[in-house]
């Protein structure tokens, strides 16, 4: 009876050691004190073999004695130390390593303070523990693979100034912590599938300059907050599912170089605040659902160089005050409600590289003075209400390569127009009031892929020159007044696509060359006067897919090998 409470003791000891032992092995890795070398070597032999020979230097084995030594990690790769030999920056970006952070024992690097691991493979949860760092002020886990929430704790790293965790699969909400890192100048988020708000608390990052969240699942409005950023430079928040309006106070953000909202839920008008950022350089509010009139205010906009306000539901005219931005090089305004001419001011914009006005109700006449400076490179004006003619400055623009003013009432004599540019890739001018005869001169456009010219009132025979465009893939020359033959020097057009010549007034034969168009895949010479038999070379079209001969005088009938293929839609008859 008298050795019970010495056997207590004993069995409690026991007790005591089982428990401190279990409590060791199942301890985190950043529970437990580890040199920086050993840390490194630790998390090295966590990654994925092929990674491990991507940082041969990182080794206590020394090549040249074949024994172990201890070695500094100061010299091996990545690594940065201070004059005490403190590892304070590691930098492993762009080695495509793979593996997790899982193993990283962040409490053996107490000096750090830049850590880089973007661009390479790198998956898995970001653990809390990387908060340990608590002197880092450049942090860069962006272009991986992290996935799960964005750690609370990162609220914690209070000398932080930079912090990159774009192009992961972070999900889950910004937590709201981060609005604690006061020092922060650069915040960016971007290309993750984040969602729910924007944390009003971001609006407590009084030096931030840049602000990138675009590409994720945010929703809801905008947060008055991010008002009181008066460093702020960029904000960029596009394609999210934001809504609501265009919050008034970002006219107070005087210092912002490009705001960009574009691909959101944006309703209501474009606040007329927004002329007083002088320094706005880009400035794109397209696709979204904003309803108003386009603010005179942004003509106060010198410095801006690009203005998207494409695909939303904005209706009255285009200021004369636009005349005023002499910088500008993009003006889209394309799949809007927009109406009346085009004012005057707008030919003041000599820098201009792209106007794009296309599917809006304008009418009157189009720019002529926009081409005296050379610089326009596209313009596309289709689907609306202009009239009168092509301008014929259009000339003076050397780098012009894609012109599209289809279905407008444009009137033009064609035998004195031609090609604008010898750059020129794209042209669709069909569906106007053009007349007269096509010049020869279309040859000088070597680069053009693309002419569509169908649904006019054009004349004459198809000049042979046509037959020298040899990037040309589309022909679209329906609808018109066309005679002759058609020209058997189509047949060099080796790379065409789409050879459209129906409702038109040929005569003659096909020519049999047609059927050297190997990559042809639509023929329609429909309504035509062409007669004579159908051209067994046609039965070499083996990519054709539509093939259109009717309302003809053809005889004999369509060639066995097009029409035993099931995919194709062809037809002979009236």
């Amino acid at each position: 009876m008298e050795s019970f409470p010495l056997n207590c003791n004993i069995f409690s000891l026991y007790f005591y050691l089982l428990v401190l032992v279990l409590a060791l092995n199942t301890a985190s890795p950043n529970s437990l004190e580890m040199e920086p070398a050993d840390a490194l070597l630790k998390w090295k032999s966590s990654l994925f073999n092929h990674s491990q020979s991507l940082i041969p230097t990182w080794t206590f084995y020394n090549s040249s004695l074949g024994t172990k030594k201890t070695i500094s990690p100061c010299y091996w790769t990545g690594i940065s130390c201070n004059d005490a030999k403190k590892v304070i920056g590691l930098n492993v970006s762009s080695l495509g390593l793979e593996g997790t952070l899982h193993d990283f024992h962040f409490l053996s690097f107490p000096e750090l303070i830049s850590l880089d691991l973007g661009s390479n493979k790198l998956f898995g949860s970001i653990p809390t523990a990387i908060s340990n760092l608590s002197q880092l002020t450049y942090l860069n886990l962006s272009t991986n693979q992290f996935s799960g929430n964005i750690p609370d704790s990162l609220g914690n790293l209070s000398n932080l100034t930079t912090l990159h965790l774009w192009e992961n699969q972070l999900s889950g909400s910004i937590p709201r912590e981060l609005g604690n890192l006061k020092s922060l100048v650069d915040l960016v988020m971007s290309y993750n599938n984040l969602s729910e708000t924007i944390p009003a608390s971001l609006g407590n990052l009084s030096h931030l300059i840049t602000l990138y969240l675009h590409e994720n699942q945010l929703s809801g409005s905008i947060p008055r907050e991010l008002g009181n950023l008066k460093s702020l430079v960029d904000l960029t928040i596009s394609k999210n599912n934001l809504s609501g309006t265009i919050p008034t106070f970002l006219g107070n953000l005087s210092n912002l170089i490009t705001l960009n909202l574009w691909g959101n839920q944006l309703s209501g008008y474009i606040p007329r605040e927004l002329g007083n950022l002088k320094s706005l350089v880009d400035l794109e509010i397209n696709n979204n659902n904003l309803s108003s009139t386009i603010p005179t205010s942004l003509g106060n906009l010198s410095h801006l160089t690009t203005l998207f306000l494409y695909n939303n539901q904005l209706f009255g005219i285009i200021p004369a005050s636009l005349g005023n931005l002499r910088n500008l090089s993009y003006l889209i305004v394309m799949y809007n409600q927009l109406s009346g001419p085009i004012p005057q001011e707008i030919g003041n914009l000599t820098n201009l590289k792209s106007l794009q006005l296309s599917y809006n109700m304008f009418s009157g006449y189009l720019p002529q003075n926009l081409y005296i400076g050379g610089s326009l490179e596209k313009i596309a004006a289709g689907n609306n209400n202009f009239v009168g003619l092509i301008p014929k400055g259009m000339r003076n623009c050397s780098n012009l390569f894609r012109v599209r003013l289809e279905n407008n009432q444009l009137t033009t004599n064609m035998s004195e127009f031609a090609c604008l540019s010898p750059k020129l890739d794209y042209m669709d001018l069909s569906n106007n009031k053009l007349y007269g005869e096509l010049s020869p001169k279309w040859r000088q456009c070597q680069n053009l892929t693309s002419l569509r010219l169908s649904g006019n009132g054009l004349s004459g025979p198809v000049p042979s020159e046509l037959g020298e465009l040899n990037m040309l893939r589309r022909l679209d020359l329906s609808s018109n007044h066309l005679v002759g033959e058609i020209p058997k020097v189509l047949a060099k057009l080796s790379f065409l696509l789409d050879l459209n010549l129906s409702h038109n007034e040929f005569s003659g034969w096909l020519p049999s060359e047609i059927g050297t168009l190997s990559e042809l895949d639509h023929l329609d010479v429909s309504s035509n006067n062409l007669s004579g038999a159908v051209p067994e070379q046609l039965g070499s079209l083996s990519k054709v897919r539509y093939l259109s001969l009717s309302r003809n005088r053809f005889s004999g009938t369509i060639p066995f090998q097009v029409a035993s293929r099931g995919t194709i839609t062809a037809s002979i008859g009236t």
